[in-house]
């Protein structure tokens, strides 16, 4: 089967069939699975346009918790997004980047040398669209890890070197993919995936008087498109189809890998399910949907932040006295009344 494989898929690739060899002796020669895994890496190369060997593209295995077992993924590089949107002809360029520090202000420049920035942003023109496609980027969401000799988690030699640089590739990644969709979805940078492979966080120790991991929200009155949403889930299909849209908004806000981390959380620590097809019981439901509700609101806030309301001036006392009097009687001219024009 792979041997069939090697020699009919180069045709439709471009591929020789030297090149689809090495790419199996590379990337899955312990796949024990008749070659599809090499079959469908090929197809997504001669999809996408991209050449393997150009580092454009190359398949990644990481390990999947909830599979307990290693999966393979595609990413690509930064230039690799670029050559995909260039190719579209609807790619007109980007806005100048912008990176925002601690203190909430946005900066066209990062030189601070010692602290990384907190957040990145680029918007992307795409010629049939009003304004430019803006991402944002948050240094904690996209950091890679790793462990020093002490056994602490710092960030890894190149998120040390250029954070600053690092960061933007993620926000332009981001953009990309929302302004060409069709095109770049489903695969990923690599810069954006290196925190997958982050050491795990150790848990917590559970103190007497701790507060639990997910708190209740405040919500007072329940917002009336919570209580529309609670309305329409009147079955196990409903359900699933409100949570998904919850969790389409958290990665539109979020991006795909912290949207989809924050939605899985809150179904495990709030309903303690893995999936919400597993969700019973309307309190249950309800709890979960309103969870989901606060964190998709505090993801938009974070997105769109809002600007500074204007601070009233102050005005001292003895001019606000002067302001509030009433405006002197014009003097009328010598010699008795004006004169009137008839």
């Amino acid at each position: 089967m792979a041997t069939e494989l090697v020699k009919r898929e180069p045709a439709a690739t471009g591929l020789s069939e030297e090149e689809v060899g090495l790419l199996n002796n590379l990337f899955f020669k312990s796949e024990n699975d008749g070659g599809l895994q090499l079959k469908l890496f090929v197809r997504v190369c001669n999809h996408k346009r991209l050449d393997p060997f150009a580092h454009q593209i190359y398949p990644i295995k990481r390990w999947d918790s909830t599979l307990k077992r290693e999966i393979t993924t595609y990413q690509t590089g930064i230039d690799g997004y670029r050559l995909i949107a260039e190719r579209t002809g609807r790619y007109e360029g980007q806005t100048r980047p912008m990176w925002c520090g601690p203190d909430g202000q946005w900066r066209e420049f990062w030189l601070d040398r010692v602290n990384p920035p907190v957040a990145a942003t680029v918007g992307v023109y795409r010629k049939d669209f009003r304004e430019p496609v803006y991402a944002v980027a948050h240094h904690a969401e996209y950091v890679q890890l790793a462990k020093d000799p002490q056994g602490n988690s710092q960030p890894n030699s190149m998120w040390r070197k250029m954070p600053a640089n690092q960061l933007l590739k993620c926000a332009e990644a981001l953009a990309l993919r929302k302004a060409f969709p069709e095109e770049l979805s489903g695969l990923y940078t690599h810069t954006e995936m290196e925190q997958a492979d982050n050491p795990p966080v150790p848990p917590a120790v559970p103190q007497p008087a701790a507060a639990p991991a997910v708190s209740e929200p405040v919500l007072e009155p329940i917002p009336v498109e919570l209580l529309a949403k609670w309305e329409r889930m009147k079955d196990v299909d409903s359900v699933v189809k409100e949570f998904n849209q919850d969790k389409n908004e958290l990665i539109e806000f979020e991006g795909a890998v912290q949207g989809a981390a924050t939605y899985y959380r809150i179904l495990k620590e709030v309903a303690e399910v893995e999936h919400s097809n597993q969700l019973r019981g309307r309190k249950n439901i309800r709890r979960a949907s309103l969870h989901m509700w606060q964190a998709i609101q505090e993801a938009k806030m974070r997105a769109f932040p809002r600007e500074p309301e204007p601070q009233p001036v102050s005005v001292p006392e003895n001019v606000r006295e002067q302001i509030l009097k009433r405006p002197p009687k014009p003097a009328s001219r010598p010699g008795g009344e004006e004169k009137r024009d008839d």
